[in-house]
């Protein structure tokens, strides 16, 4: 911008004027992911399934250190693997699921369909919870 001309309303054109000279200009570019095969292992054994006890969560919340939430660990994990997915490029970005108990099962093989892959996440049980 010319010297003394106002800096245009926006996100990217708050932190221009903060700027020393001389002034730098960006441009982004969208981009996509290079290709990748991205295996996720998700845990349903016993242990890791189980809630938490109540009385290290009343801790935990004492001590200001947990987000309280009404899932469980692993519904927690679960949509931490659905965010995952759905900021993969695809079809560059394979996914695979591996479900872990008392033995490790291939859940979904990789695929670049994010579909199929959340519909198998979806449908992934802690049948291996006690």
């Amino acid at each position: 911008l010319p010297r003394g001309e106002p800096v245009p309303p926006g996100p990217a054109n708050r932190s221009a004027c903060c700027q020393t000279e001389p002034l730098m200009r960006a441009s982004f570019l969208p981009f996509r992911q290079m290709p990748l095969d991205l295996v996720i292992c998700l845990d349903s054994s016993a242990s890791f399934c189980r809630d938490h006890p109540t009385s290290s969560l009343e801790e935990a919340v004492s001590a200001k250190t947990v987000l309280i939430t009404a899932e469980s660990p692993f519904d927690c994990a679960k949509s931490f693997i659905e965010s995952v997915a759905g900021i993969a490029h695809v079809p560059e970005v394979h996914l695979a699921l591996v479900r872990l108990g008392d033995a490790a099962e291939e859940v979904c093989p990789l695929t670049a369909d994010r579909r199929e892959f959340l519909t198998k996440l979806h449908d992934t049980r802690r049948s291996d919870c006690v």
